[in-house]
């Protein structure tokens, strides 16, 4: 009696370990499928950005002949937006490695995280640093090479701040999904 009692315990063990065993592989098998996604997102975002930095350097000597913009300016300009493509390739690059998802887990957090920060820092200090001072000589650059001066030059400045304004909305936009994804991808280690 007592021995069919333990079979039958031992049985339902079996069986427990079993279901666990199945649990975790789906649960295994969900968080690789969101981790597929969120670095696929921040992947494509890399890829937009140099994308949109290399549209922009390719569009940058046309500004000489439209709007007088001095090739001197035009060449400062490049050299910042190879040092941005420059950066935002190696803040990608333990991402876009392909042994990313092979890491274990507190390794892909501390990626995301460090993603993230980088993110995060050029957010706040190297976006202002770049952007106020590039802003103000392309105003510059463009009223001197167009000769606009009295209320034209401040409609010109104005027309300029504005583009400039769409274009970091859309750099913001762009920023937030990484950052996300990378808030996705910790969270989801973390549970």
């Amino acid at each position: 009696m007592k021995e069919l009692e333990f079979d039958e315990m031992r049985a339902q063990i079996a069986l427990l370990k079993s279901k666990i065993e199945k649990e975790e592989i789906v649960n295994d098998r969900l968080l690789l499928e969101v981790m597929n996604t969120k670095v696929r997102t921040i992947r494509t975002q890399a890829l937009k950005h140099v994308g949109v930095g290399i549209l922009a350097m390719a569009v940058m000597p046309t500004l000489h002949f439209i709007a007088g913009v001095s090739w001197t300016f035009i060449a400062a300009t490049m050299v910042m937006l190879v040092f941005c493509i420059g950066a935002t390739i190696y803040f990608h690059q333990p991402i876009n490695s392909r042994s990313f998802i092979e890491d274990d887990v507190k390794t892909l957090a501390e990626k995301a995280a460090r993603l993230k920060k980088q993110y995060q820092t050029w957010l706040h200090y190297v976006t202002p640093t770049l952007i106020i001072p590039w802003l103000g000589l392309y105003c510059y650059e463009v009223a001197k090479g167009m000769d606009i001066t009295g209320e034209a030059l401040y409609a010109m400045i104005v027309v300029i701040c504005v583009g400039c304004l769409i274009g970091l909305l859309i750099g913001y936009s762009m920023h937030k999904k990484v950052v996300d994804s990378c808030d996705d991808i910790i969270r989801q280690i973390e549970e």
